[in-house]
């Protein structure tokens, strides 16, 4: 699907895009609130400063993208792959995060507070100075990721493997 033809469709008030093909796209600073992108092949798709708010992405395929500084509160990347991603500086407040593969992603500033991050994969992940406050980790994957200065003040962390984590 053409970019054009998606934001056409959606200021006309349609949020139904579950599946599309958005390989690549440029969608840098578009203000898509509340859109279903469910299972989306964003792959390599530049997000970066978009507004996602109460967003569904679950299950899209987001490897390489770039959703630097993306407004996405109360969105859903429940089982998104989001590997090799750069997500510095993201707000993904309140957002359900459950079973998402991060390998290798760049999270650095992020704030995740009050996200379920539950059986999420971290390995090698770059969380430095993330708000992890209030958080539910169980389950996770931090093995061989960055952790440096991360805010875990009421974090729910259980079964979470940190093996070799910084």
């Amino acid at each position: 699907m053409k970019i054009s033809t998606l934001l056409r469709m959606y200021e006309a008030g349609e949020r139904d895009f579950a599946g599309v093909d958005l390989a690549g796209a440029d969608l840098q600073g578009v203000a898509l609130i509340g859109v279903n992108l469910r299972g989306a092949n964003l792959t390599g798709a530049n997000l970066s400063r978009a507004f996602l708010t109460r967003s569904d992405l679950s299950c899209a395929k987001l490897t390489w993208a770039d959703l630097s500084f993306v407004k996405m509160s109360e969105g859903n990347l429940s089982g998104a792959d989001l590997s090799k991603g750069n997500l510095q500086g993201a707000f993904l407040v309140n957002s359900l995060l459950l079973s998402t593969k991060m390998n290798r992603v760049n999270l650095a500033e992020a704030n995740l507070r009050g996200a379920n991050l539950a059986g999420a994969n971290l390995c090698c992940a770059n969380l430095d100075r993330v708000n992890l406050r209030d958080t539910n980790l169980i389950n996770v994957n931090f093995k061989w990721a960055t952790l440096d200065r991360v805010d875990l003040t009421d974090a729910t962390i259980d079964q979470t493997c940190l093996n070799w984590a910084y």
